[in-house]
């Protein structure tokens, strides 16, 4: 970087923090007019607007305070509609600190007050609250369930945008539990919208998520093509943190192609936009990913560095699911070392941190990552026993690639065992689970191929 980008970046990020610091103050001085002529009602919207202001800012600690006194004066004086839009934000800034038991919760008052109040508009926000909130804990079938709840009123209130975003959450819902092709669906059904529309930034975020679809297909051409146009809208809107999604999504497809030196150019690109962006969160997943990149290089040491990192941001911006990710792959970086204390001691942290939040998903993970480690140190009683429970969670979940991969992790722990019996039937099963996959991809025979090489 030339010093006079480094100036530039300088002049971004005082422009930022000005605006900020501008607007609190706005804000605070609109409070003590309101306080001053004793309009409890104004009081409690400056408290949101200032919730809004700090949850912007990354502060989500400081956003629930506020939002938390904007509750309890629409409580107080009766306010019904802001007791709702209060109950939503805390929901919202919930999901973003990994609380999201909670959040569900608040989601659930904020969707029986709009019910109460027959506001199907803020209903259908509510609803897609929940979807985002149940996606996160891992229940895929009540995030699509309130998704689809989203969709029909989107659908009855004629809001073509929202009807998108209905869209790409079920699609997204899709994606996470291995149904691609209806994930493709629901994703093309969104693009279409976007265009309609003239939403360009929607628009790129369609190519987006069409692109990671085609990325867990192995359909890699393709993926790079809609990321590449992701990219080129991104840079035309003038949207940075669009174009840092983009170059981090083409050093997935880059890293799953096996050029991780490619990715790793991907993922630099990233991490310096969300760097002078001050994005916190995006540097923890640019960290996270060359993480991931270095490690397919054998690079152990550099990959544990930006796990540390990885970490270390999750710590500081207390963001618990990403926390419990950096213990994941610090735990498989000290594997490939054979340091297998460490390996152990971090997955068993991943794992406390899945229960606390309740993360089925990531608790499933944890078992498993601790099952193949035990199966390493010929442990076998012990791996079984975490295999099987992480085959558990992603047979209740629905997750049928987790469910794949966990027999086949099972099949190692058998033949490790010396009882091949067993190991073929796990085996057979998760090639059995590929095949059921494969049978969604229709006819396309070169994204079926594309499937089985990948696993």
């Amino acid at each position: 970087m030339t010093s006079k980008d480094q100036c530039q970046k300088g002049e971004s990020d005082h422009e930022e923090n000005s605006r900020f610091t501008r607007a609190i103050q706005h804000h605070l001085q609109h409070l003590s007019i309101a306080k001053g002529n004793g309009n409890r009602v104004e009081e409690s919207r400056v408290y949101s607007n200032l919730g809004m202001e700090y949850y912007s800012n990354g502060d989500f600690r400081k956003a629930l305070e506020y939002h938390q006194l904007h509750l309890d004066i629409s409580k107080e004086v009766g306010e019904k509609e802001g007791e709702g839009r209060a109950y939503g934000n805390l929901g919202i800034a919930c999901i973003s600190l990994g609380q999201f038991q909670k959040a569900i919760e608040y989601h659930e008052l904020q969707h029986s007050i709009f019910k109460e109040l027959e506001d199907r508009s803020r209903q259908m926000r509510a609803c897609a609250n929940l979807g985002v909130a149940y996606k996160c804990l891992g229940d895929f079938k009540k995030a699509t369930e309130y998704n689809q709840i989203q969709l029909e009123i989107a659908k009855e209130v004629g809001n073509r945008s929202v009807e998108g975003k209905a869209y790409t959450n079920i699609g997204q819902t899709y994606h996470a539990i291995g149904e691609f092709m209806k994930a493709m669906e629901y994703h093309q059904l969104n693009l279409g919208i976007t265009k309609e529309l003239g939403d360009r930034v929607a628009e790129a975020e369609a190519y987006s998520n069409l692109g990671n679809v085609c990325t867990s297909l192995g359909y890699f051409r393709t993926a790079i093509e809609y990321h590449q146009h992701h990219l080129s809208v991104a840079n035309e809107t003038g949207d940075k943190a669009g174009e840092g999604r983009a170059y981090a999504n083409l050093g997935i497809v880059y890293e799953r192609m096996g050029d991780s030196k490619e990715a790793i150019k991907y993922h630099k690109r990233h991490l310096g936009i969300v760097e002078q962006m001050k994005d916190r969160p995006g540097e923890g997943i640019a960290n996270c990913n060359l993480g991931i990149s270095n490690r397919s290089l054998g690079d152990f040491q550099t990959a544990i560095e930006h796990h540390q990192q990885q970490l270390a941001i999750a710590k500081e911006i207390e963001d618990r699911p990403g926390e419990g990710k950096a213990y994941a792959n610090l735990g498989i970086c000290y594997h490939s070392l054979g340091n297998f204390p460490e390996v152990i001691d971090n997955h068993n942290r991943q794992l406390a941190i899945s229960k606390d939040l309740s993360d089925r998903a990531g608790e499933g993970r944890a078992y498993s990552n601790l099952g193949v480690t035990l199966t390493s140190r010929g442990d076998f009683k012990t791996a079984l026993e975490y295999l099987q429970l992480g085959l558990n969670i992603a047979r209740q979940d629905g997750n049928r690639p987790s469910e794949g991969s966990a027999y086949a992790n099972l099949g190692d722990a058998y033949r490790s065992l010396g009882d091949l019996s067993k190991a073929e039937q796990c085996y057979k099963s998760s090639v059995r689970i590929l095949d059921s996959i494969r049978d969604h991809l229709q006819k396309n025979d070169e994204w079926k191929i594309s499937l089985r090489n990948h696993y």
